[in-house]
Order: C-alpha cells, then sequence, then structure tokens
C-alpha cells in the first residue's frame, strides 16, 4: 500500500514543481517588463533586484499555490487514468480513498505553507516591496522614526501624544503626554514625561509632571517634577498597540489584526466590517490549496476518459470562479450585506461542495 502511494507521490511531484516553477517565471517576467524602466531609471544594482523579486514572490506564492496543485493534480489523474493505472489500483483492492491521500496530504502541506509564510514573513515582505518604488522616487530609505504620534485608548479613556516613537522600539518612548478623559470627554488629569519606559508590564515615566484639570475649564494645574522613574500600572496601553496603530491593515499578521479588532471596539460599523472581513480572508486563502486538490481529483479523472480539453476548461472556470467569489463575497461582507466571515469564506464553502459532489459522483 506505501508502495503504491509512493509511487502517486513521485508522479505528482514533477507537475506540481514545473507548474510552480512555470508561473513563478511567468509571472517575474512580466513584471520585471512592466519595472525594468524603473530599475534602470534608479539604477538600482542587480543584487537588489534579485532581493525585490525574492521577497514579491512571497505574497504571490498565494495565488500560484492553489492554480498549480490543481493542474497538477488534474495532470496526474489523468495520466493515470489514461493508461489504467487507476483501474488495476482498483482491482488490486485499493479503495478510492487510499488512491486520493497523496494528493490530499500534499494539498493539506501547502495549506499550513501558505498559513506559516502568511502569518510571518508575507506581511513584511508585501510591505517592503509595495513601497520600494515610493522610496526609491523619494530617494529614502526605510524609516522607522514616527514623529507626534497620536493613540487613543476609548476603553479607559486616555488619549497619548507622543513627539518621538520608534516602531522598532516602541517600549521607548520621547515625550509624552497622557491625558485621562471623563465620561463627558473633558480632561481631568494629564500626564507628561521626558521619557517612557515599559519594563516588567508597566509604564516608567521620567520626569513626570502631574497636571490636574478643573471641570469647568480646559485649564490646569501642573504639579512638581518628580526626580525619580514612577510606575503607572493604570497606563493599560502596551507597547505592542502603538506598532499595531503605524502599520497599515493589510501589513499586519492575523493574529495583530484580531488583537486591534478587541481593543478599539469604537470603530465605525462599516469600518470594524471590512476589516474583519480581510481578517476572515487572511485565514481562509490558506485553504484555497486543499479545496483546488479537491476540486482537481474527480475532475482530473474525467480528464482522463475525456481528454485534455476538459481538464483545461474545468482549470480555468476554477481559477476564474474562486476569484471572483472572492472579490464578490468581500464585497457583500465590507458592506455588511452578509457576515464578514460568510463573505471571506463563500468561495471555499462552494468550491469545497462542488468537489465533495463531484466525488460522490465519481465512478
Amino acid at each position: 500500500m506505501k508502495l503504491i502511494q509512493r509511487y502517486i507521490l513521485r508522479e505528482y511531484r514533477a507537475p506540481l514543481i514545473y507548474c510552480l516553477l512555470a508561473f513563478s517565471v511567468i509571472f517575474l517576467v512580466i513584471d520585471l517588463f512592466e519595472n525594468l524602466g524603473r530599475f534602470i531609471r534608479f539604477e538600482v544594482p542587480p543584487g537588489e533586484i534579485l532581493r525585490y523579486y525574492g521577497l514579491l514572490m512571497l505574497p504571490i506564492m498565494e495565488y500560484i499555490l492553489p492554480i498549480s496543485l490543481l493542474l497538477a493534480t488534474l495532470y496526474t489523474l489523468a495520466y493515470l487514468t489514461r493508461f489504467n493505472e487507476i483501474t488495476a489500483m482498483r482491482a488490486s483492492g485499493i479503495s478510492p480513498r487510499r488512491i486520493m491521500m497523496p494528493f490530499m496530504l500534499t494539498g493539506l502541506a501547502f495549506v499550513m505553507l501558505s498559513w506559516l509564510c502568511k502569518e510571518t514573513i508575507s506581511p513584511a515582505a508585501l510591505e517592503h516591496t509595495s513601497e520600494y518604488f515610493g522610496r526609491l522616487r523619494a530617494n529614502k530609505q526605510i524609516s522607522n522614526v514616527h514623529s507626534n504620534f497620536a493613540y487613543y485608548n476609548p476603553v479607559d479613556r486616555l488619549r497619548w501624544w507622543i513627539e518621538h516613537l520608534d516602531s522598532e522600539h516602541p517600549d521607548q518612548l520621547e515625550n509624552v503626554v497622557v491625558k485621562f478623559e471623563n465620561e463627558n470627554d473633558r480632561p481631568e488629569r494629564e500626564l507628561s514625561a521626558a521619557r517612557a519606559e515599559w519594563l516588567d508590564g508597566s509604564w516608567w515615566l521620567h520626569d513626570r509632571v502631574i497636571k490636574t484639570y478643573e471641570h469647568s475649564a480646559d485649564f490646569g494645574t501642573p504639579g512638581q517634577v518628580s526626580p525619580r522613574p514612577v510606575e503607572h500600572r493604570e497606563l493599560r496601553a502596551r507597547p505592542g498597540d502603538f506598532a499595531l496603530q503605524i502599520s497599515q491593515w493589510d501589513f499586519l499578521n492575523s493574529l495583530e489584526m484580531h488583537t486591534y479588532l478587541t481593543r478599539h471596539p469604537e470603530l465605525p460599523k462599516k469600518e470594524r466590517a471590512r476589516k474583519k472581513t480581510h481578517l476572515h480572508q487572511r485565514l481562509a486563502m490558506p485553504w484555497a490549496c486543499l479545496i483546488a486538490v479537491l476540486f482537481g481529483i474527480p475532475a482530473g479523472a474525467r480528464t482522463g476518459r475525456q481528454g485534455a480539453l476538459v481538464g483545461i476548461l474545468l482549470a480555468l472556470g476554477f481559477f476564474f470562479g474562486y476569484y471572483a467569489l472572492q472579490q464578490i463575497g468581500v464585497f457583500m461582507g465590507i458592506h455588511r450585506t452578509i457576515w464578514p466571515w460568510a463573505g471571506a469564506w463563500l468561495p471555499n464553502v462552494v468550491f469545497l461542495v462542488a468537489g465533495l459532489v463531484m466525488i460522490i459522483r465519481m465512478k
């Protein structure tokens, strides 16, 4: 039994590698011709160009992987069906489930690989490539320092103002002002410090000054400068909250997106729906690899009996149908026509049902 599965994997591996390489080369050539003039104009060295395309391929792989898996599955099963190898396996007592297992395990492995990339290195790669030519045009490097940064925590009614914030070290702040507000959004108390440090789970303020406000006016009474660092446990904003506020939504991973939504209940309904839809879309996209394999198994068996044209049409139908449904679902989720999670998972559910129905009807 294991020999049969190893044989199927061996036959499956070659077309999968060829499809991945072919789609990668096609995409790289198209993008290179589009941006070649920019590389020449900005005199980008070859090593930097290679680095750019190495990072660019990471977020693009989520689109290349499903179609490559589908075509490889179609080709492998069509080949095995055309030469009656599937019939011989069935005649030897091997169940369809055993024959399908190598394909399904490969699809599941690529689901995990795609998810791991999207949650770790793809967001940073997407941020770098998206802003690459803009930085070249402005002739500047990536800056991690943000000036006059404002942050509002609606749960604790705290309004932060930070003169210098380094996104690489958000636990070290310079020239910080924190205002405590009442239920009427009027300031009650203000803390200012030349420097703030996040140590042992709380903020320590250096050269702290406390200013109290009258309830009837916006002027306050300043206090004395504290000579020693003072711990303030009532400041419950964490350094990661500032980093989430700085980063664009598409450059966050799903855990950071969930954290942001949890800590910002004041978001408008439409904005919250948009962010939740993109969060669920990020979780749903890797599963397209498994859905493509599940859809490709019965389609590949049919291709082997009816010719290559059927397989090509099925592959094109899956590719355009899946991404068309994805755009429709995202649009409906953002505009709250359906639940955000339903809009993001819509293409997966539709093609999962279609694949299962085709497998049940497969002879």
